[in-house]
């Protein structure tokens, strides 16, 4: 679940919005071996997947803006 839980999405958004280690707070404690854990299949096979819809998008574009 992506909800209440501490995941590595959830904790790379956060520290992604950080400034630096001076402005990150702990409110509680997590286990540190979550940043050991695997990334999920589906996230990785989504993120394959829009990364291919934006190549798709940008050659779309291009050819747009050229055939005129």
């Amino acid at each position: 679940s992506l909800f209440g839980t501490l995941n590595l999405f959830n904790l790379y958004v956060a520290l992604s919005r950080s400034s630096g280690h001076d402005t990150i707070h702990l409110l509680r404690d997590f286990d540190e071996r979550l940043f050991l854990s695997a990334h999920s299949t589906d996230l990785l096979a989504e993120d394959d997947h829009l990364h291919l819809l934006d190549k798709e998008t940008q050659k779309w574009w291009v050819q747009m803006t050229t055939d005129n």
